[in-house]
């Protein structure tokens, strides 16, 4: 009877998840800091005897996965990026003082990411061969499931007084 009941119940935890999970509370992006990044600034001892990068407790994406360095959107979340819809993406759209039309990068979550809340989002490689972050005027960062839906959204200040079309 025991084994009956401790099946019963497992059975109706299992039933409640989906639920749970569909009234989940919207991720929200709480604060972004654009910031250059070195190559060092991802060098930990374990990758000299792994081999393997080690990410830490946050997760990283780039538009040159090969390239470290670069202008990266150090994105603080609410609540856990494993929180997000497989094949999520996040989109990274710029201005600069050198180019003054908007500039579009799509990076894709990968399918299982850490519970962290810490995204870095890298320009890297030839996507930003400059040193300088003082180069970027505006930009504005969306985090979308794969239908198009908005997620997450944040901006610069100076984003609302781009002069184009949203």
């Amino acid at each position: 009877m025991k084994k009956f009941l401790k099946k019963i119940t497992f059975l109706l935890i299992l039933e409640t998840i989906p639920f749970t999970l569909a009234w989940a509370e919207p991720i929200e992006i709480e604060r972004i800091t654009p910031q250059f990044m070195p190559q060092e600034a991802f060098s930990r001892i374990s990758e000299y005897i792994t081999g393997e990068e080690n990410s830490g407790r946050r997760v990283i994406l780039r538009t040159q996965p090969e390239a470290r360095a670069g202008l990266y959107f150090v994105i603080q979340l609410d609540q856990s990026a494993a929180l997000l819809p497989a094949d999520s993406q996040l989109t990274i759209r710029l201005i600069t003082s050198k180019a003054p039309q908007v500039r579009t990068y799509t990076l894709a979550f990968l399918k299982k990411v850490g519970p962290y809340r810490e995204v870095f989002a890298g320009l890297t490689g030839k996507d930003w061969p400059s040193q300088d972050a003082r180069d970027v005027v505006a930009w504005n960062v969306r985090i979308e499931a794969a239908s198009g839906e908005v997620l997450a959204e944040h901006q610069s200040f100076a984003w609302q007084w781009a002069p184009f079309e949203r």
